[in-house]
């Protein structure tokens, strides 16, 4: 079994690296984020992931959520008057 263990892993060594492609995720994706935030530090190498193309600004995003939640608490104290 040990034999065989050390022949699997020499070969799997052996055998050549697939080619690597870009990942390419949402905008709100995490590991993104944490991309961004170690660019912003200062690491350098290569990008972790590539980003696709928003359908819309960061901040108009905020603003539907902050308007979602406004409207929720109006909608709550409506109710308990």
């Amino acid at each position: 079994m040990i034999l065989v263990s050390l022949v699997n892993w020499f070969v799997y060594a052996a055998l050549p690296e697939k080619a690597r492609q870009p990942l390419m995720l949402p905008v709100s994706s995490t590991i993104l984020r944490w991309n961004e935030i170690a660019c912003a530090l200062g690491h350098t190498g290569t990008q972790v992931a590539v980003q696709q193309p928003a359908s819309g600004f960061f901040l108009s995003d905020v603003e539907k959520v902050v308007e979602d939640v406004l409207t929720r608490n109006m909608k709550g104290r409506e109710s308990e008057s």
